[in-house]
C-alpha cells in the first residue's frame, strides 16, 4: 500500500493538471480580471469576485481530473493495477486507496489557491469591488473577513464531489490514457470559454446573457458549480446565497442530480475492470 501511494503521489505531481494548479492558475487568476478595465463614472461591468471565483472552481477541477483522474487512469492500465490485485487487493480497495491522494491534492489546490487569491486582492494585482452595486447591494470588496463562510461551504463542497464524480465517470468508462487525457482537456477548454472565467460572465449568465452563450454553457455540466462559486465570492457585507433565485436553484439541482446519477454506473462499471 505504502508502495502504490508513493508511485501515485510521485506521478501525480508531474501530471498537467498539478502543473496547472501550481504555476498557470495564478497567472490567469492575476492577469484576467484586471481585462476588464472599469469604466469612469460606472464601475466594473461585473464584480471581478464572479471571475475569480470561477477561476477558483475551475482549479480545484483541473486538480481532480488532469491531477488525480490522469494519475489514476494510468495506474488502473498498468502493472501496478494487477500487483495490487494479485496482493489480494479489490479494485474497490484500489478505488479507496486513491482517495488519500485525491483528498491531498483537493486540500492542496484550495489553500494554495485560496493564498494566491487573498494576496493579489489585497496587493490590488485584482480590481476590488468597492462601492460597486451588486443585486441591488452595494459591494464593499472582497476580503477574508467579510465574505459568507457557509455560501463558499457550500459551494465548494458541491465543486469537488461534482469534480470527483466527473472523473471518475471518465476514468471508468475511458480505457485509454490519450482519450481519457483529449477528452477531458477538450472539456476544460469548453469550460474555460463558457464557465465564466475567459469570457465574462455577465454574457453568459444573469439578466444581461447572450442567448447562445447561456446555452452551451447549460451544455457543460461543470459551468453550474463554477458559477455558484462565482457566486459565492460576491457574498458578504450582509450578501449571501439568494436562495430561491432561479439561477442560484439551477446551479445547485443540476450538479446534484448528475452526481447522483453518473457516480453509481461509474461504480458499476468499476466492478467490470479486468
Amino acid at each position: 500500500m505504502a508502495s502504490y501511494l508513493y508511485t501515485f503521489f510521485d506521478k501525480m505531481i508531474k501530471t498537467p493538471g498539478f502543473i496547472y494548479v501550481l504555476l498557470i492558475s495564478p497567472i490567469f487568476i492575476g492577469v484576467f480580471p484586471g481585462l476588464y478595465e472599469p469604466t469612469p463614472g460606472v464601475g466594473l461591468l461585473f464584480p471581478s469576485s464572479l471571475i475569480v471565483g470561477a477561476f477558483f472552481a475551475t482549479a480545484i477541477f483541473v486538480s481532480i481530473a488532469m491531477g488525480w483522474g490522469l494519475t489514476f487512469n494510468s495506474i488502473k492500465n498498468s502493472s501496478i493495477r494487477v500487483r495490487m490485485i494479485s496482493s489480494g487487493y479489490t479494485n474497490k480497495d484500489i478505488l479507496l486507496i486513491s482517495l488519500i491522494p485525491l483528498f491531498a491534492i483537493i486540500i492542496f489546490t484550495t489553500f494554495y489557491t485560496w493564498m494566491i487569491i487573498s494576496i493579489f486582492m489585497s496587493t490590488g494585482v485584482i480590481p476590488k469591488d468597492a462601492n460597486q452595486m451588486y443585486n441591488g447591494t452595494k459591494l464593499l470588496g472582497f476580503s477574508l473577513s467579510n465574505i459568507d463562510w457557509g455560501s463558499i461551504l457550500v459551494a465548494w463542497i458541491l465543486n469537488v464531489l461534482f469534480g470527483f464524480s466527473i472523473t471518475f465517470f471518465a476514468v471508468s468508462f475511458i480505457k485509454s490514457e490519450s482519450k481519457y487525457t483529449t477528452i477531458m482537456w477538450l472539456y476544460i477548454l469548453l469550460l474555460f470559454f463558457f464557465g465564466g472565467t475567459t469570457t465574462p460572465p455577465n454574457i453568459i449568465r444573469g439578466q444581461n446573457a447572450e442567448l447562445p452563450l447561456q446555452v452551451i454553457s447549460y451544455l457543460i455540466p461543470s459551468s453550474f458549480t463554477n458559477f455558484i462559486m462565482a457566486d459565492a465570492f460576491t457574498t458578504g457585507n450582509g450578501i449571501s446565497f439568494v436562495w430561491g433565485s432561479t439561477d442560484t436553484l439551477l446551479n445547485l439541482i443540476v450538479p446534484i442530480t448528475l452526481i447522483s446519477l453518473i457516480t453509481p454506473l461509474a461504480i458499476y462499471n468499476q466492478k467490470k475492470w479486468e
